[in-house]
């Protein structure tokens, strides 16, 4: 079935019989910096075509099903004040923005205000949802579910093979990640790239607690315990009685110390004394590893890699993405 999904895409973007290759480009990946470069590319004219290997897209800032809540954020997350990109996500992609110090405000951009910076209003699922609603608007293939096993570069021909779940597609270049693994086939060195990850551990505790939210974020909150975040505010929960807390913690060992997190947070006066755990469930993100050595002789021609150590690299991508986005009010006319 995707194959002849793809092979109708493909139809479509004239690559059957009036293109040398499928597309102009292919984004491996879909974080909110990989998902803004398809739409810079697609919005320069480019047939762009995205690869994820999950069935959701937004990389780690991609929001899950977990505790029963349908839409909450992967893991403990911030985003700061730089002010570009607080413009760029309320003016070009349409995000309320709230304080994550109080999250039931709007964030007030005033010095010495907010010290945790802003945070859209229904967290990463308000954000990975309006960037994707404007990717329906173009004609872009997402291909989500599909993992690149492969790829065979053509130096002669200026042209990059890809192989994913059975499909064979081509490019003109490839756009990826630091968290990309990359196999080159034919690469000179015959050496093929490590496959060691970066696991990232967390435990999600659904309490029974009907006042409000004593902390949103919080670092080395306990023994075992990374990062803390209420997600509360940002998953539809208040005024339920329930308050979702995300733990991320320091390693696998930790996934089932639910009642401890959840002991250590009451006695940190995070919670009220009252309040009790309902359900715990974990989760781990794994990301891979991109070999940068493998890719440098074929960077800035078949190959790009894009900043996304840190969401607030997306400011030193904003001025080029607004050449060819448009603002959501002159769209809306």
């Amino acid at each position: 079935m995707r194959a002849i999904f793809l092979a109708i895409a493909l139809f479509f973007h004239g690559a059957v019989t009036a293109y040398d290759t499928d597309f102009d480009s292919v984004i491996v990946g879909s974080s909110p910096i990989s998902l803004l470069e398809a739409l810079y590319h697609s919005y320069s004219g480019e047939r762009v075509c995205i690869i994820e290997e999950s069935n959701t897209c937004g990389g780690a800032w991609k929001s899950i099903p977990i505790c029963g809540i349908p839409y909450a954020d992967m893991g403990c997350h911030q985003i700061g004040s730089d002010h570009n990109v607080r413009k760029f996500l309320e003016e070009y992609l349409g995000c309320n923005l709230v304080s994550l110090d109080h999250p039931e405000v709007a964030f007030d951009a005033s010095p010495g205000h907010n010290a945790n910076g802003f945070y859209p209003s229904k967290g990463c699922h308000e954000l990975i949802t309006n960037i994707m609603n404007l990717i329906k608007t173009t004609d872009i293939v997402v291909l989500t579910g599909h993992k690149l096993d492969s790829v065979y570069i053509d130096e002669e021909s200026k042209t990059v093979e890809l192989r994913t779940a059975g499909l064979c597609m081509t490019t003109s270049r490839i756009v990826v990640t630091p968290s990309t693994y990359l196999n080159i086939e034919n690469h000179p060195s015959g050496r093929k790239p490590s496959k060691s990850t970066i696991k990232y551990y967390h435990v999600y505790l659904l309490v029974e607690d009907p006042t409000t939210p004593r902390f949103i974020h919080k670092y080395s909150a306990g023994a075992g315990i990374s990062r803390l975040m209420n997600l509360t505010y940002f998953s539809d929960l208040i005024g339920t009685g329930m308050q979702l807390i995300a733990v991320q913690t320091h390693n696998e060992e930790y996934l089932t110390h639910h009642e401890e997190f959840f002991e250590q947070i009451k006695k940190r006066d995070l919670i009220d004394p009252d309040a009790t755990l309902i359900q715990a469930e974990a989760c781990i993100y794994e990301q891979a590893h991109l070999d940068t050595s493998l890719v440098k002789q074929y960077q800035s021609s078949l190959i790009e890699v894009l900043n996304t150590g840190h969401f607030l690299a997306m400011s030193g991508y904003i001025a080029k993405w607004k050449t060819v986005f448009k603002p959501l009010i002159e769209t809306s006319r």
